[in-house]
């Protein structure tokens, strides 16, 4: 039986703190230390905890989470105007520039997972639900199966990383729109 040894962090207790878990799982099936972090409603799992075996069921849930975050994001850019109030030292993107900001880093995260797309335009679309689908498809494809090839990333780490990057982004834009 697997050992799970926690130690807490931070300032807990307190309304909005990043409070932090950090913990070990111990004596697992192939003897690897996982390292979990939550920081800020989070759940970040370190070293080894993307690459395990995965069945469809846990693949189909990893895409519907994906896919929800798209959905908030896409609400989020189509409420917000297009010009979003200013940082504290008169910076920061309007809501167009996030929203290719976010396309040109999908990009980026393609490769790892073994896929070679051309990004679509921001207003395409149909070019966008096409990516969409495509990335989709290859996050539940592999659910279980052997990560063949050189640096690509465990599908269920790309699409948290995904997920995170869309709600922080569309967390953003509502936080700034005015």
């Amino acid at each position: 039986m697997a050992r799970l040894d926690a130690r807490r962090e931070g300032r807990e207790g307190r309304a909005g703190s990043a409070c932090c878990v950090c913990a070990t799982l111990r004596g697992s099936a192939q003897g690897r230390a996982y390292s979990i972090r939550r920081r800020r409603g989070f759940l970040l799992q370190g070293r080894g905890a993307g690459d395990r075996q995965r069945d469809p069921t846990e693949a189909d849930r990893i895409c519907a989470l994906l896919g929800a975050s798209w959905k908030v994001f896409d609400a989020a850019v189509a409420k917000a105007p297009a010009e979003l109030r200013k940082g504290p030292r008169g910076g920061g993107r309007d809501r167009d520039k996030i929203a290719d900001h976010v396309i040109d880093a999908e990009s980026a995260y393609t490769p790892k997972l073994g896929l070679k797309l051309k990004p679509p335009g921001r207003t395409d679309a149909p070019g966008v639900r096409a990516w969409r689908k495509t990335i989709i498809d290859a996050i539940g494809g592999s659910a279980g199966g052997p990560q063949a090839g050189e640096k690509r990333w465990p599908p269920r780490y790309v699409a948290r990383r995904m997920a995170w990057h869309l709600l922080d982004h569309a967390w953003e834009i509502e936080d700034r729109s005015a």
